[in-house]
C-alpha cells in the first residue's frame, strides 16, 4: 500500500503499521456465502458508505480518520478550517479529500469524531440540518471500527427460478 510506504519513509512507523493493519482488516474484501434454503443462493458483501466527515482537532487524529476512510473505500470530507492539517499528504490521498465551508454545509453519509463530548455536539449540529440523518462514529482508543464505515449488501438469488431444479419448490403427498 503506497500510504504505508510513504508513512514509513517519513519515519511515522506507527502510522505505517495502522495503514497496514487497516489494509489487512478492511471488510471490503469480504464476500460471504450465507446459508439459505435449497434452491436459493445468498451472498453478503460490503461496500463504501460514500462521503465521510473527518472532524479532528489535531493532525494525528485526522490521519487516523483518513486511514479508516481510505481503507474502506470512502471519500473524506474535511471542514475548510482544518485544511491546514492535510497539506503534505500524498497526491492520491489529497485527491480523495473534499472540503466544505462548514459542517452544516457538508453533504455526508457518515461522520467521524475523536471523542464522545465532541461527538455529542456534532450529533446536535447534524440533527438540526435538513435532509437525511447521519451516524456519528467515535474512535475506541484512537482507532475507528472499520465495520462502521461500510454498508452491508445481501443478494438473494432463487436458483430454482433461474433454471435450477424446479421440483424442489413443489410438495408432493407421500
Amino acid at each position: 500500500m503506497p500510504e504505508t510506504a510513504r508513512a514509513a519513509s517519513c519515519g511515522d512507523l506507527a502510522l505505517a503499521q495502522r495503514c497496514a493493519d487497516c489494509a489487512r482488516s478492511t471488510p471490503l474484501a469480504l464476500e460471504l456465502e450465507l446459508p439459505g434454503p435449497t434452491g436459493e443462493s445468498n451472498r453478503e458483501s460490503f461496500h463504501a458508505r460514500g462521503r465521510v466527515l473527518c472532524q479532528a482537532l489535531d493532525r494525528s487524529a485526522l490521519l487516523e480518520q483518513l486511514v479508516a476512510v481510505f481503507a474502506t473505500g470512502n471519500r473524506a470530507l474535511v471542514v475548510a478550517s482544518a485544511k491546514e492539517l492535510v497539506p503534505d499528504l500524498p497526491t492520491a490521498a489529497r485527491a480523495s479529500i473534499d472540503f466544505a465551508a462548514t459542517t452544516t454545509d457538508a453533504d455526508i453519509d457518515l461522520a467521524l469524531s475523536t471523542d464522545p463530548l465532541e461527538a455529542l455536539q456534532l450529533r446536535r449540529v447534524l440533527a438540526a440540518r435538513e435532509g437525511k440523518r447521519v451516524r456519528v462514529v467515535t474512535s475506541i482508543d484512537g482507532v475507528y471500527p472499520l465495520a462502521a464505515l461500510v454498508v452491508e449488501r445481501v443478494v438473494s438469488v432463487n436458483t430454482a427460478a433461474a433454471g435450477g431444479n424446479a421440483s424442489l419448490m413443489t410438495l408432493e403427498p407421500l
